[in-house]
């Protein structure tokens, strides 16, 4: 539509390009309602005078965040102030409501939602680890057809850096994987939405995360993972051995994802071009 919009005689450039595919990724990551979403945009490409450009698609983006639409999303900004929440954060696991939370109280509407939704949502989650990881993956399996419907195709497995085992036990086990100091409510009941987030997921080469099993995280040569800090995640997985996770585990635990998934999230943004084609608003 937007091709057939701008005509023959008006080439697309690179810049325009950069726009589109932004655009493009930021409909598959953010958007919440894709019918009012695609009819937004056809309200406004039917206009005589609408021509596809960067201050074109940045009202558009604006009116799907102030109607709803779309996701109001955490700008670049407000970051800071997320990983001070993060960091500040102690062995008490947060509820999927509390979570990334500081930004929307500096603004008037819930940037944090964004990412509430971004790291939990499996589709999404999916999408945003195979652009981050798109190299690795092109060039690691350079004849893998995209297209194919058949899951037994899929090359890659999503890959837990901490694996579910670790967190995901039967409650029954509890006193010979956690201290008895743990709010272990809280931990019983949250434990799923922490570690099954964004920040605790990857792409891998199916095989490798066979061998892998429930041993120590390994990172893929050339940060490919984007994890940095392998040492860390691996304090918690002490070469696959079971052992009692203290407070300070568990508080390790929810910072090391909360902090990798605002990572990611900043990667997105930037490396997608996402952040120019949203609205200017304070904190942007």
């Amino acid at each position: 539509m937007l091709a057939v919009k701008r005509g023959i005689r008006n080439p697309w450039s690179d810049a325009d390009r950069d726009v589109l595919s932004a655009f493009v990724i930021y409909w598959l990551l953010f958007v919440g309602y894709g019918d009012k979403a695609a009819w937004r945009a056809f309200l406004h490409s039917e206009r005589p005078g609408w021509v596809f450009s960067l201050e074109a698609i940045q009202r558009l983006v604006s009116e799907y965040e102030s109607e709803g639409f779309a996701y109001d999303l955490a700008r670049c900004d407000h970051l800071s102030l997320l990983r001070q929440q993060v960091v500040e954060g102690d062995y008490v696991l947060r509820y999927w409501n509390e979570r990334f939370t500081a930004a929307d109280i500096i603004s008037g509407c819930k940037p944090g939602e964004s990412l509430r939704v971004l790291s939990t949502d499996d589709e999404r989650i999916k999408r945003a680890l195979m652009w981050l990881q798109r190299a690795y993956i092109w060039n690691s399996f350079p004849n893998y057809d995209p297209t194919s419907e058949r899951d037994d195709d899929l090359p890659i497995d999503l890959d837990h850096i901490v694996p579910r085992d670790f967190f995901g036990f039967h409650w029954g086990k509890k006193e010979e994987r956690l201290e008895a100091d743990i709010g272990s409510d809280t931990f019983r009941w949250q434990r799923e939405v922490v570690g099954n987030t964004l920040g605790n997921y990857r792409w891998i080469n199916s095989s490798e995360n066979r061998a892998r099993g429930k041993g120590a995280f390994v990172a893929i040569d050339g940060d490919h993972d984007l994890v940095s800090n392998a040492a860390e995640w691996n304090e918690l997985i002490r070469e696959g051995e079971y052992r009692r996770w203290s407070r300070s585990d568990v508080s390790k635990f929810q910072r090391l994802i909360d902090l990798r998934t605002l990572d990611l999230y900043e990667k997105l943004l930037i490396g997608t071009g996402i952040r120019t084609i949203l609205p200017p608003k304070d904190g942007n």
